[in-house]
């Protein structure tokens, strides 16, 4: 019995009511599924970008991604909840690989929405987990950080004294240059 006389969730007729894995399969279809779907069609509707920071997946490999994440949130879910009395270490371990497992699934899916679009530029920030999408009218300076024979990573400072990092081909960076100069004020 739990608080007050309840049954507790774990109970028999919890069981036949819902069985603990359908119920932490729900939890994490909220949990997971959804947001993630939700990110994904976002980022879908934007147009075809003129020059990508990195090459998007195919539709079957983020549905995989997502299913992934999902099922690691209801293994958690179902081991957190439904055993007797989980360890606390035991407990802290599971949440803290879910959360890796749910953070690294979600920046897998923004980055493949960074770079350059007709009217403006994505980045993911540095954590990969804020996707921000800028003018290119509102671009102050621009600054190579690092390159290499494949990728060139440049800072890009905005009017309202941002400071954002962008990843692009070093082949095609130059395109970055070009759009800026289409879009200044004084060009």
């Amino acid at each position: 019995m739990g608080a007050g006389g309840a049954p507790r969730a774990g109970t028999a007729l919890a069981r036949i009511l819902m069985p603990s894995w359908v119920a932490a399969a729900s939890i994490a279809v909220l949990v997971a599924t959804v947001p993630m779907s939700w990110v994904l069609r976002i980022m879908r509707d934007l147009p075809e970008p003129l020059l990508a920071s990195r090459r998007r997946w195919a539709g079957w490999a983020n549905s995989l991604l997502i299913g992934a994440v999902t099922v690691a949130v209801a293994v958690f879910v179902r081991f957190a909840y439904y055993t007797a009395q989980p360890a606390f270490v035991s407990l802290g371990f599971g949440i803290a690989v879910t959360g890796i497992i749910y953070v690294f699934g979600m920046v897998l899916l923004v980055r493949q929405f960074e770079g350059l679009y007709p009217e403006y530029f994505v980045t993911a920030g540095r954590s990969g987990l804020t996707p921000r999408k800028a003018v290119y009218g509102h671009v102050v300076a621009v600054e190579t950080l690092i390159r290499t024979r494949r990728e060139t990573l440049v800072r890009i400072e905005m009017s309202s004294g941002e400071s954002l990092r962008l990843a692009l081909p070093t082949d095609r960076a130059f395109m970055l240059y070009e759009a800026i100069d289409r879009d200044s004020p004084a060009g």
